[in-house]
Formats: structure tokens, C-alpha cells, sequence
């Protein structure tokens, strides 16, 4: 009887996240996603909507519940057809003959302005030896201390300002062949496009730093804010800018930096529609998530675990990538990416 019970529950339970998944899907590939900004707002979490799979697919299990075990078969296939591969061996690389091509080593960190890079910054870079390191939200004064740190390693590098102390910067053990600057006008791409010399090879190294969505904010009863409005609208038009970039731009191509958009966002798609693999999908292991960095020194964010992946490193197909990770420094609240690529064209 008690099972009996139990699986009634259960199936119930289950039943009811189908049908509330459903609805959440049919609503983000309506008319209405435009027209409500919390449907906007769910994308950039959408990950965390699976959350209730695991403990209902164990107590269905567990119970022997056939109705559940088919109600939660869609979303379940669904999670596996978006985040399975983070969760698999990388098997396109163990069936590739990538002996003897050219290997890179690249690395991206918005740093949020740090400036005692001698503690951190320099023993974690000298750990991973990056070839090519992209830097977000660069203070005015990174050359002269980069240079004194890392000049002998990394001489050729490329600063861009952009008014501001939030300014984006490429250093790197190749020498560059070609530098360009894009427009860094108001909703323009702040991008930093770089033509690098590989054994003989030209290959296309960019940065970028989006902006971050407009979020307003609200205080109603209680320590926490409220969120009255979400809009990516501006991040459409910086976006747009971007993609002109890319489509220009001389393959093979890397691209990476903070682009303040997930991997389940519509902006993001948009540059998976440009032919670009995203590293951390293709060879990275779990979530990925590099947003906000709980190891965060003397700040409210280091009391909250990573929720969402924010900074991405993106390929063309003539790449390959090995192996994908994130990790932490305590003066950033973003964590920085690494992967090895292979050069297999």
C-alpha cells in the first residue's frame, strides 16, 4: 500500500514537471518571448530547470514507477542532447590523427580591474603556460606590470582601451602578424582582432567584451533586490556588430572573452550559426560554470557558487580541442578558461 502510495506520488510529481517543462519550451518558441522579459530571463538560467530531474528519475527508480519514468523520458533526452557531450569521453579526438599538428594553448579571464597580478595572476600563468592569454576588464596599468612579470614569455601582446578602465587585451608567445581594433562606438563590439603567426601559419585570434544585459533592480520588503526588467536588446546590437567581425575574419579562428550571454541564449546560437564550436561543450568536463567565482576575496559573490557560463572560447572547424577547463583566481569574480587546440587542417 505504501508503495502503492508512493508511486502515485511520484508519477504525479513527474507528470506535473512535464507539463511545466513543456510549457516553459512552448512559451520560449512563441511570440510571447519577445513580449515577456521573464521568458528572456529563464534562458540565461535554463540549465537549472533540470535540476529536478535527478532527485525524480531516482525515486522513480527507486520506486518502480513506470508513468514517472515516461514523464520524465522528454526533458531527460532533451538535457542529454544539449549537455551530454560535457559529460562524455571526447571521442571525435580519440578516432582523429592529430599526431604531429600544431597545438595551441589559450586562456581567457575577465579580471575585473585586478592589479596585483605578482600573487595570483603570475604564478597561475607560469602553472598553465598559456600560448596566447585574452584579458577582460584590463585597468589602465596592466602593460607596464605585465611586461615587468611576463615580458620575457609573452613579448608581443595588443592593448585596446576603451574610454574606461574596463579595456580588453591579447598577450602572447607568437609573434603577431597583423593588429586590428574594432569601432568600440556605443553598442559597437569591443574587439581586438589579431593575426598570429603558428609555425609558418597565419591563424585569427579575437577578444571580445560584451556588455551585460540591462537588469533593473527593486527593493521590496527584504535584504534581497527584486528584478523588475530584463532586455537583451542592446546586447542584439553589440552582437550583431560581432558577428560582422567574425564573418570577416581570416580562418583558422579563435574566439574568446566574456560575453555576458549563456550557451542556451538566442546570441549565442547566433555565433554556433557562424560555423564556431564552442571549446567547453566540445572537450570540457561537468558545467562549465564561470560566473560568480565563490573564491572571490572580500565580496558578497564569494558566498555564492558559480550559476551560469559566461565566458566562452569559441573555434572555426579547422580546430580541434583536447581539453577544456576552468579555474580561480581570488581577485576576479569570473573564473578563467583554458583549452588546448589542435590545428587539424
Amino acid at each position: 500500500m505504501v508503495v502503492r502510495i508512493g508511486r502515485a506520488v511520484w508519477a504525479t510529481a513527474s507528470v506535473l514537471f512535464l507539463v511545466m517543462y513543456l510549457g516553459w519550451q512552448g512559451l520560449l518558441h512563441s511570440p510571447l518571448r519577445e513580449e515577456l522579459w521573464q521568458l528572456q530571463l529563464s534562458e540565461v538560467f535554463a540549465v537549472w530547470f533540470y535540476l529536478p530531474l535527478a532527485p525524480l528519475l531516482l525515486g522513480a527508480l527507486l520506486l518502480r514507477s513506470r508513468t514517472a519514468l515516461l514523464a520524465l523520458l522528454a526533458p531527460l533526452c532533451i538535457f542529454g542532447a544539449q549537455y551530454g557531450a560535457q559529460f562524455m569521453p571526447n571521442w571525435q579526438l580519440a578516432f582523429s590523427n592529430l599526431a604531429g599538428a600544431p597545438r595551441l594553448r589559450v586562456m581567457t579571464w575577465n579580471m575585473l580591474y585586478a592589479s596585483q597580478l605578482e600573487d595570483e595572476f603570475y604564478p597561475e600563468v607560469t602553472k598553465l603556460q598559456p600560448d596566447v592569454i585574452a584579458l577582460q576588464e584590463v585597468p589602465y596599468d596592466i602593460e607596464r606590470k605585465m611586461v615587468a612579470l611576463l615580458g620575457h614569455e609573452y613579448p608581443y601582446y595588443q592593448v585596446q582601451s576603451v574610454g574606461s578602465a574596463s579595456g580588453i587585451g591579447i598577450w602572447s608567445k607568437l609573434p603577431f602578424i597583423k593588429t586590428e581594433q574594432a569601432n568600440s562606438r556605443l553598442l559597437g563590439c569591443i574587439c581586438l582582432r589579431l593575426t598570429l603567426d603558428l609555425h609558418g601559419r597565419p591563424i585569427t585570434v579575437m577578444t571580445t567584451h560584451v556588455r551585460g544585459p540591462q537588469i533593473h533592480y527593486g527593493f521590496r520588503r527584504g535584504l534581497f533586490p527584486r528584478i523588475n526588467y530584463f532586455s537583451t536588446a542592446d546586447q542584439d546590437l553589440i552582437f550583431g556588430a560581432l558577428l560582422k567581425q567574425v564573418a570577416e575574419s581570416q580562418r583558422p579562428l579563435i574566439l574568446m572573452g566574456d560575453f555576458n550571454t549563456t550557451e542556451r541564449q538566442p546570441n549565442f546560437a547566433r555565433l554556433r550559426q557562424q560555423g564556431l564550436t564552442d571549446a567547453y561543450e566540445a572537450a570540457g568536463w561537468g558545467m562549465g560554470f564561470t560566473y560568480p567565482n565563490p573564491n572571490l576575496r572580500y565580496n558578497w559573490r564569494s558566498r555564492v557558487p558559480p550559476l551560469i557560463r559566461i565566458d566562452h572560447i569559441l573555434f572555426s572547424t579547422e580546430w580541434q580541442a583536447v581539453n577544456t577547463w576552468t579555474g580561480s583566481l581570488p581577485v576576479s569574480d569570473h573564473l578563467y578558461v583554458v583549452t588546448d587546440l589542435v590545428l587539424s587542417e
